[in-house]
């Protein structure tokens, strides 16, 4: 993949990658992308989040979770030198020499045709909660979600009780307001060195 994306600047002697998308994270997400890590998104690491979410805050989950969910750290290319040997092949030598690392994530609330709507945790006035069995069951279609509101102390005060909330929810009041919809948000980006660089013969 690597090779792909760089074949094309090989004459040049530098690259300099945010200076090519002028900082526009699509842009070098697009193009310049090369590796990626999944976070959060396996069935264990779930059950995992679940129960410590439940040992340490009563089924709350941590801010990084009721955000993203399951998300992907992105490495795109950062700065690249190249060289042409001067005799025999005339092959272009590519050092990467930094990656811009960053998280992409996508919130979208379409459920696919003939599956149920996805469970995005149990809502009221005060905050969000994740049921623990909802958890799991967001995770196999033969685990039943729990559809009843749920009570955290005095169900009388404004904002004790949490309603159970999915994708069919959303996109209803979506309509009904003419608001919200599906986005994709890109976090801040972090230059990393590589030491020893990636080297590649274009």
């Amino acid at each position: 993949m690597l090779h792909k994306k760089l074949l094309f600047y090989r004459h040049r002697s530098e690259l300099t990658t945010h200076q090519i998308c002028r900082n526009d994270p699509q842009h070098l997400h697009q193009f310049f992308q090369f590796q990626h890590v999944e976070v959060d998104g396996t069935f264990a690491e779930k059950i995992k989040l679940k129960l410590m979410a439940d040992a340490a805050r009563s089924g709350v989950p941590d801010d990084l979770t009721a955000a993203l969910g399951s998300f992907v750290i992105y490495a795109a290319i950062g700065h690249v030198r190249l060289s042409r040997e001067p005799f025999g092949t005339r092959r272009t030598t590519a050092e990467v020499t930094g990656a811009w690392v960053y998280v992409k994530d996508n919130f979208t609330f379409t459920d696919e045709p003939g599956e149920r709507s996805q469970y995005l945790g149990h809502w009221s006035s005060n905050g969000v909660i994740v049921i623990p069995l909802d958890g799991v069951a967001a995770t196999s279609r033969y685990i039943p979600y729990v559809e009843s509101p749920v009570t955290l102390g005095d169900p009388v005060i404004k904002g004790q009780v949490y309603y159970p909330i999915h994708n069919s929810d959303f996109r209803q009041w979506a309509i009904r307001h003419q608001r919200g919809g599906d986005f994709i948000i890109y976090s801040d980006r972090r230059y990393v060195p590589l030491f020893p660089p990636i080297v590649l013969y274009l």
